[in-house]
């Protein structure tokens, strides 16, 4: 184990060297050919178009953020609980280096079952585990099918994951009143990331007409679910927001996010050759709904497309109201996508924008709570905060301090000084406490990540020819990356405290696998991109005018 930290450190080197060669190879040899050739400009900027969608550049800065990692770790190692967490790291990294390595080479991985492999179309399976595509030749079974540098960057985020909740617990397992060892909460972590990977491997081989067929019954069991909450739920810090089921707990808030895109995307898939003529928001006049252009409002517009919305975000707002304003959000971005009129959506924005203020002049659902939330943080940036007590400050001002220690490298792993102070570093403010233990440099490079899993999925959409795979794609990529965001950006207290966990990375087990499931949707989109296997009915083409 003590060999391990320093074999993951050399294997990252060796695969930054050789991705690099090979692709300053491929990349510089236009250059090279056109290097007296007017057309040069264009040729340059072909190079660096091509240098940030491709997934060699990807897997060089993940190798390079690994290595910054396990040196930081090695730098730190005197401390017993860093050379633990050097241990983790170099075990997991070397894995993952290997995976990445193996997808980015577009190696196929056949599972090593002889009816699995005569199934695929390969009777030749005796001894062969590991094979190649040959050009031309029909693809065989694929582990990891679909977009390859969304694998990549679901295997870094599973790295970074293990080692955030590892260290970030710390102060939990050495609470006297518990008997949990500084192990339990790792042990936790990496059973719910070995329920995730097959879970994606899973989701992403099922073709997404099958979501189509299944929107309804996951929308409506979702509802139920998250509404059962109220009665029969765990309550902590004042909200419903669990169902407990033996030693786990079960949030259906989560389940119902996904389920709400899905039944979204669905629905507006079904009416594109209709939805610029469509109006979804009928008279605010109760007395006209008699009418029949309001009755025709109401039964092709507002029931069918905006009512899932309002249901879910009503639904959701009483326990989690940062959850509720990122499905309204979600939602209204793909239905602005999915071609609905523009002043309909503005209408929207408007009636969106008056319920929120009737809410909190009645204090409803959790208002008291999000107003005291505002105030603290109107308080942080006009109040000067610096003679506060440290015993007085808020988990957002003990972020900012983390933060500031982190400084470019960070202090080590398992080195954080402000997770004994924080109350949740391993959820609410888990960005924070990556920052203070492996510097700003990584901490960028893993915002990087978030970002890439929404421009990948525009690429995803673009390659398809009808609207529901592709208005799910968005939908899923916009839920994840914009909860990265109001993470993130809690921490810096740009935007009131949400709550809102930061994807694949905080400690939590229902939004860790229904981020997978989303995530094992997308891949199932890009896997039928390229197989072209997309049902393609002329009614649901997205580009049709």
């Amino acid at each position: 184990l003590a060999g391990t930290p320093l074999s993951a450190f050399s294997a990252a080197c060796g695969v930054v060297v050789y991705y690099m060669c090979d692709m300053i190879h491929g990349k510089m040899e236009p250059l090279l050919h056109a290097a007296e050739a007017p057309e040069i400009t264009a040729v340059v900027q072909e190079f660096f178009n091509g240098l940030f969608r491709n997934e060699e550049m990807l897997l060089v800065l993940i190798a390079c953020a690994l290595t910054v990692l396990l040196v930081n770790a090695i730098r730190h190692s005197s401390a017993d609980y860093a050379w633990q967490i050097s241990i983790v790291a170099g075990s997991v990294a070397y894995a993952v280096i290997m995976i990445a390595g193996s997808l980015a080479l577009d190696v196929q991985i056949a599972l090593p079952m002889v009816l699995i492999g005569a199934a695929a179309g390969n009777p030749n399976t005796e001894g062969t585990t590991v094979q190649t595509d040959a050009p031309g030749q029909e693809p065989g079974m694929k582990l990891f099918a679909g977009d390859k540098v969304l694998w990549i960057i679901i295997a870094a985020l599973a790295v970074i994951s293990v080692l955030v909740v590892y260290s970030s617990t710390a102060k939990m397992a050495y609470d006297a009143h518990t008997a949990r060892s500084t192990a339990h909460f790792l042990r936790q972590q990496l059973l719910i990331l070995f329920v995730c990977v097959p879970l994606i491997i899973i989701v992403h081989k099922i073709n997404s007409r099958i979501y189509n067929h299944l929107a309804l019954v996951a929308y409506a069991g979702s509802v139920l679910l998250t509404l059962a909450v109220y009665f029969i739920g765990a309550t902590t810090n004042g909200a419903a927001r669990w169902i407990p089921l033996g030693p786990f707990q079960f949030q259906p808030s989560e389940a119902l996010k996904v389920a709400t895109v899905l039944f979204l995307a669905r629905q507006l898939a079904g009416r594109q050759s209709v939805i610029d003529k469509l109006r979804i928001i009928p008279s605010l006049n109760p007395l006209r709904w008699k009418r029949p252009d309001q009755r025709k409002i109401w039964r092709e517009g507002t029931w069918p497309i905006l009512a899932p919305v309002l249901l879910s975000c009503v639904v959701i707002f009483p326990a989690h109201t940062s959850s509720a304003v990122l499905v309204f959000f979600a939602s209204w971005v793909m239905m602005l996508i999915g071609r609905v009129r523009i002043r309909e959506l503005v209408k929207l924005l408007g009636l969106a924008f008056a319920a929120v203020m009737l809410a909190g002049l009645l204090n409803l659902g959790r208002s008291e709570t999000a107003g005291g939330r505002v105030e603290t943080w109107i308080d942080l940036w006009t109040k000067p905060q610096t003679e506060k007590p440290i015993d007085q400050l808020t988990d957002t001002e003990r972020s900012m301090i983390a933060i500031h220690n982190g400084g470019i490298l960070g202090e080590g792993a398992g080195q954080s000084a402000m997770r004994v102070e924080m109350i949740h570093p391993e959820s609410d403010y888990a960005y924070a406490f990556f920052v203070e233990e492996y510097g700003i440099v990584l901490a960028l490079l893993l915002l990087l990540l978030y970002l890439w899993i929404f421009f990948r999925a525009i690429e995803i959409f673009r390659r398809c020819g009808t609207a529901f795979p592709g208005l799910l794609v968005l939908g899923l990529a916009l839920l994840i990356t914009c909860q990265a965001l109001l993470h993130i950006m809690v921490t810096v207290n740009l935007i009131p405290e949400t709550g809102q966990t930061l994807p694949l990375i905080s400690r939590g087990g229902s939004s860790t696998i229904f981020t997978a499931i989303a995530l094992g949707m997308i891949l199932s989109v890009s896997r039928q991109n390229d197989e072209q296997s997309h049902d393609m009915p002329k009614s649901e083409s997205i580009y049709e005018k």
